[in-house]
């Protein structure tokens, strides 16, 4: 599947054409790189201060769906969040409920969600997203450029940094001009 690399201004785009709790879900995703059924699995009860404590997921199917283990023991993690997206999410659950939930008060359904809010939003701003996992694979993009990939890995909660590397790491065009432009410099100075 083709995965969208997002660039800041459009996760900020779309987060602002959605409304909440979409919107939040959105800016949540995109800040944590956390897998969509860990997210619709968060409650307020999941946090201690701004750090948020992932020990399950809820797993989507036809009949509604359930709350379950998280999907390796790497899985399991503690994520220091910044304050504003801590108080979003609590602000969202309203007690001790799932922070993205239906009217029912049983999580939210991730595919009508993206099928009848995120991709028609996407849509009226320019771009397309083949899915959650996108922002999943946009943090991974963005967070390898500056910090450690063993970092990275184990905030992504995988279980290999090769997952990580091989899989969630994108090379965008602009990551070309520098090196280049560079290699032109060196190698070719007397030409130009």
């Amino acid at each position: 599947m083709q995965r969208t690399i997002l660039k800041p201004e459009q996760v900020v785009a779309l987060a602002s054409k959605l409304e909440e709790p979409y919107a939040t879900l959105v800016l949540f995703l995109a800040t944590t790189g956390l897998r969509i059924s860990e997210a619709v699995g968060t409650q307020e009860s999941d946090f201690d201060g701004n750090v948020l404590r992932l020990r399950r997921r809820f797993y989507q199917s036809d009949s509604g769906g359930d709350l379950g283990d998280l999907k390796t023991k790497k899985s399991a993690r503690d994520l220091p969040l910044p304050a504003w997206v801590a108080d979003r999410m609590k602000s969202l659950a309203k007690g001790d409920g799932f922070c993205f939930r239906s009217q029912a008060g049983t999580p939210i359904n991730q595919k009508n969600v993206l099928r009848r809010y995120v991709h028609p939003a996407c849509k009226e701003l320019g771009f397309r997203i083949g899915g959650w996992h996108d922002f999943r694979h946009t943090l991974t993009t963005w967070a390898l450029k500056k910090y450690p990939t063993k970092v990275v890995s184990e905030m992504l909660g995988h279980a290999s940094a090769k997952t990580t590397l091989d899989i969630y790491s994108h090379v965008l065009q602009e990551d070309f001009a520098e090196p280049l432009a560079e290699m032109a410099g060196k190698l070719l100075r007397d030409v130009a």
